[in-house]
């Protein structure tokens, strides 16, 4: 059988909601791992927790998590995954360097934005949650984040939001799939601490998918957007410099953020409108017709149920500071 190049929204359901449920069914899986380890070697559950083997390999739990789905969507669904999640390894110099530049937009003009909204839940006794989880103060410690926080969410999260996600949700207008691909990214996260950044971020993601054809741009702004974040953490931790959030709700303070926010998002539209560059590569490109749309039930319920359990997740996390 001929494999499919291409992904239908019920892909981009079932995608989404099995990328909800799988980085869970995985932690569930380390904390079984911990208790076994902590009995053989009679030590408590949180000594193994917190444990430099466990901590590693938590973190790196999401990503594993994501490269699973991707691999069993693929294969169950018997898709071209190179032609359907729009991989070209010929890149463009020009385009990658522009990419580097976006991604310095996105965090340098977006974080007093998004800081804006985490003193406003502040406000309401909700505080960002500033811990990194893992160790970061160390050249070898420094690497690992690296590898673990910038280099594989960015290749594993871009293979699901859009390489399976936006381009199934297609199906409902490239626009649309824009900003649901953007919206369930930020839904994804379960955190209210990370609710805008992502739907900001998602944008710009499926943006430059939309306009060059290639994940693989996606992929190196989101690898840069991560490493900033990384280096700017190690820096911090070996300058013994605080993390603990503070932003003054002062007028003056709230134009700048939006100002900066509305600059930074009209230069990142301004580059990828009128100076990156679309693929050369021609790519045949089927539609999801009404013939393969009869094979499917009308209500894509994966993806109403992946909707409804991040958004209780998303709620759940109110109440965990």
């Amino acid at each position: 059988m001929e494999k499919r190049n291409f992904y239908t929204k019920y892909d981009a359901g079932k995608t989404f909601c099995y990328s909800i449920f799988a980085p869970y069914v995985i932690a569930l899986g380390l904390i079984i791992i911990a208790t076994i380890v902590a009995g053989i070697t009679k030590t408590n559950l949180q000594g193994a927790m917190t444990a430099p083997w466990f901590l590693a390999l938590s973190t790196i739990a999401s990503p594993l998590a994501f490269f699973l789905v991707y691999v069993i969507v693929n294969k169950k669904g018997n898709i071209d995954y190179m032609q359907a999640s729009h991989i070209d390894f010929k890149l463009d110099v020009i385009n990658v360097l522009l990419c580097v530049v976006i991604a310095f937009v996105c965090v340098f003009g977006f974080n007093n934005f998004v800081s804006m909204f985490d003193a406003i839940f502040n406000l309401f006794g909700i505080k960002p949650n500033t811990s990194w989880g893992i160790p970061i103060n160390s050249a070898y410690w420094l690497v690992f984040n690296i590898l673990a926080m910038a280099l594989l969410p960015a290749i594993f999260e871009e293979l699901i939001f859009r390489g399976i996600i936006f381009n199934g949700l297609k199906a409902y207008g490239k626009k649309q799939a824009v900003i649901y691909s953007a919206l369930l990214f930020s839904l994804m996260h379960a955190s209210i601490s990370q609710t805008i950044y992502p739907i900001l971020a998602g944008c710009v993601f499926a943006l430059i998918v939309y306009k060059t054809d290639n994940i693989l741009y996606s992929m190196i702004i989101h690898f840069c957007n991560n490493l900033i974040v990384v280096v700017n953490r190690y820096i911090m931790e070996i300058n013994n410099i605080s993390s603990e959030f503070s932003f003054d709700l002062s007028f003056a303070n709230i134009f700048s953020a939006i100002i900066y926010a509305v600059t930074a998002g009209l230069v990142i539209y301004a580059i990828i409108k009128f100076l990156i560059r679309p693929s050369k590569s021609q790519k045949k490109e089927l539609t999801f017709g009404a013939y393969q749309e009869s094979m499917y039930p009308k209500t894509n319920i994966y993806l109403w149920v992946g909707v409804f359990v991040g958004i209780i997740l998303w709620i759940v996390s109110l109440f965990s500071w």
